[in-house]
């Protein structure tokens, strides 16, 4: 098993979309660091000898495109929030786990497909990931709702 992994399921690979290939390719036509052993995020500081730190490409990419996406609202004091209204404290590549397994479960796939894909080696760590919106819980307890309450009421 790889250094560092957690489990047999930690250490195996991930299939890629030729979408997510594509772009990738077109990242590489762009980039500076364009050779096929370099990093896809190659640091330019560091001529590219080594790749980017994450929280910098967080900060200067993946935040601002979540924000002019809609998914993150930031307000003048800094602080962040969900789609939802929620303050959230972290925003990172790591939420990219929970909104995958969230936006996955939520279109019908199968959990153990979606177990699979993110190297899981417990169904349980699926369910964990899977976040609910405000309007599907609004709309469960509609649905429960309106199986108790007396008719009359409107």
């Amino acid at each position: 098993m790889q250094e560092g992994a957690k489990t047999k399921a930690s250490k195996s690979s991930v299939p890629m979309h030729p979408l997510l290939a594509g772009s990738l390719k077109a990242w590489q036509v762009e980039t500076l660091y364009s050779r096929p052993d370099d990093y896809v995020f190659a640091s330019y500081k560091l001529g590219g000898k080594k790749p980017r730190m994450g929280s910098m490409v967080v900060e200067d990419h993946l935040r601002p495109a979540a924000v002019k996406a809609g998914v993150i609202r930031k307000t003048e004091d800094g602080r962040t929030f969900d789609s939802n209204g929620n303050e959230i404290e972290r925003f990172g590549f790591h939420s990219f786990r929970h909104s995958l397994t969230s936006f996955l479960i939520r279109n019908g796939e199968n959990p153990k497909l979606v177990q699979t894909l993110l190297r899981w080696s417990k169904m349980d760590m699926t369910m964990y990931y899977a976040h609910s919106m405000q309007d599907e819980k609004l709309e469960a307890q509609g649905k429960v709702l309106e199986r108790i309450r007396p008719p009359s009421v409107q």
